[in-house]
């Protein structure tokens, strides 16, 4: 937390951006910010009430400044909505440069979507995953317009007689846009101005605590990145729960199963990332994850017990860090030169850090990346470019259904008091929310035994669907082995730094109740690390 935090100052002028959750906190001061350097930004958001209040409040902060910010409504709790939202845009634009993927939610009021999954698992890794994998063939063609103006770029400058490294002293290559012909402004770099919070200087003053600094790159001229990228805020929380294929959806609410299902989506969201790197490689296409750090938001006031005891203690130790400071790795992603070419990265504090191990863990990707293919395919199908082996990927997937789903009834089956049996390939308990010791120790897992003695209703219909998915491929779901694990002991949890992720309590799809009190699309301050269940992003 105490690290130096930085962005370059650039010029983006031209280049198309979404900002999902960009009605509030991180993702309010990306699409900003952004809209700020020339961006062509979309506020992507479920409520248009918000989204439209969010853009006029951008254009008051960023007065005389005309900013291109649009709304476009997108419900991340519906696989149609998503898919809907991805076809209008790419049938009013021709390029995507930037793709920030920033909405979330840690505890919502509703516990499951309308297409039967956990809101957890939908809103931050499957719906997410739709729409990147939707905007693939526009990404690698806007990709390839901006390589080639690059190479033009270049080209223009040797054959002048100047030093093709002067692009690196302010003037960046065109946009792919203006590599096709069309009037648009060359994406050169702007000069930085002199700042200790990373933001600009026509941003207002900020408040609350502070920690670490923050501050623009430098006051050169620097160049944008010249790579198209698809930006994911994760969490440090994919690092506290191991890794496990949880497709359950639960029909009562509880706190620790609600935390635990969030570290496994932002745990899914980190594994995704990386291969869809894996299958999707393409020069100038990068795709990155991230932890924005502890952010102080108005969310924490509804936190209730250990949690908010714990959120305020930082919040009075000034450990929490502004909106504005949380923005600053998911902009350094975004703009960075010094990444181009690195390939798929996770970021800690505009730094590489390493993934946990469970996440780097190749049959893990796998089975994640197959198991949600095949929840997609009905929207993927007729996506050009793709070049998925919709077979392998169905047959692979019933192999991991027909898993978890013996897992879950073996869990729903064990009477109160005892545990479980437990699969090797498929852990099945269900685990407590850490104890304050845990914010100092290696976050280990407790297991706790359901209360729930009848059938699981979901286990059978993942029964089903397992079947069903193998009838199509040819495939048995009951003769084919589960994968193995590649080493006979998982990765244990990394230690908790107490350095958390700022989002949205919620996805809401229903007015909140007086039982359920909520702040509608606002973000939360992430107790990832120290595991409090968290968000990095807005959800409306």
């Amino acid at each position: 937390m105490g690290s130096q935090l930085s962005f370059p100052e650039v010029n983006i002028e031209g280049r198309n951006v979404i900002v999902t959750g960009a009605n509030t906190g991180i993702g309010y001061v990306t699409a900003k910010t952004l809209a700020r350097m020339g961006g062509r930004v979309t506020v992507a958001c479920r409520s248009e009430e918000k989204g439209l209040e969010a853009i006029e409040q951008m254009k008051k902060e960023l007065d005389g400044m005309n900013p291109h910010l649009s709304f476009a409504r997108l419900d991340l709790s519906s696989l149609q909505q998503t898919g809907e939202f991805v076809a209008d845009y790419c049938a009013k634009n021709e390029h995507l440069h930037l793709l920030v993927l920033n909405a979330g939610c840690s505890l919502p009021a509703k516990l499951t979507t309308g297409d039967g999954y956990s809101m957890q698992y939908q809103v931050n890794f499957l719906s997410h995953l739709l729409m990147t994998l939707m905007f693939v063939p526009m990404l690698r063609k806007t990709a390839d317009a901006m390589q080639a103006a690059a190479a033009a770029a270049i080209k223009d400058e040797a054959s002048s007689g100047g030093d093709a490294s002067s692009a690196s002293k302010g003037k960046s290559p065109p946009t792919a846009e203006a590599a096709e012909g069309e009037a648009t402004s060359a994406t050169g770099a702007a000069e930085a101005p002199s700042s200790t919070d990373g933001s600009s200087q026509d941003s207002p003053p900020r408040k609350g605590p502070r920690k670490g600094k923050t501050k623009a790159k430098s006051t050169e001229l620097v160049p944008a990145s010249n790579e198209v990228r698809v930006v994911s805020v994760s969490s440090q929380g994919h690092t506290v729960k191991k890794y496990e294929l949880d497709l359950r959806v639960d029909t009562e609410r509880n706190e620790d199963r609600l935390f635990k299902l969030y570290c496994l989506s932002k745990l899914y969201q980190v594994m995704a990332t990386q291969a869809l790197a894996r299958h999707f490689h393409h020069p100038g296409l990068a795709f990155h994850s991230l932890h924005p750090g502890m952010v102080k938001t108005s969310i924490t006031r509804d936190m209730e017990g250990f949690w908010k005891t714990f959120t305020s203690v930082m919040n009075f130790t000034g450990q929490l860090r502004t909106p504005e400071q949380g923005a600053c790795t998911t902009l350094s992603c975004c703009l960075d030169s010094q990444w181009d070419g690195i390939g798929t990265t996770y970021f800690d504090s505009c730094k590489p850090k390493t993934i946990s191990r469970d996440a780097q863990n190749v049959e893990f990707q796998a089975e994640v990346w197959n198991v949600a293919l095949s929840q997609l395919e009905a929207y993927l199908q007729d996506v050009p470019g793709l070049e998925i082996d919709w077979s392998e990927v169905k047959a692979a997937a019933a192999r991991s259904l027909s898993t978890e789903a013996a897992a879950s009834a073996a869990t729903a089956a064990a009477a109160p008091g005892e545990q479980a049996p437990v699969d090797d390939n498929a852990a099945t308990a269900t685990e407590a929310t850490p104890t304050a010791d845990a914010l100092t120790q290696p976050a280990a897992d407790v297991a706790t035994v359901s209360e729930n003695t009848e059938a699981d209703p979901k286990a059978e219909q993942m029964k089903q669907t397992a079947a069903s998915v193998s009838n199509e491929t040819e495939t048995s779901a009951e003769t084919a082995p589960a994968p193995e694990s590649s080493s006979p002991e998982r990765a244990a949890s990394s230690v908790v730094d107490a350095t958390m992720g700022e989002e949205a309590k919620e996805v809401d799809t229903e007015p909140a109740s007086a039982a359920s009190p909520r702040a509608d699309g606002e973000p939360e301050a992430e107790a990832a690390d120290a595991g409090a269940a968290s968000a990095e992003a807005s959800a409306e």
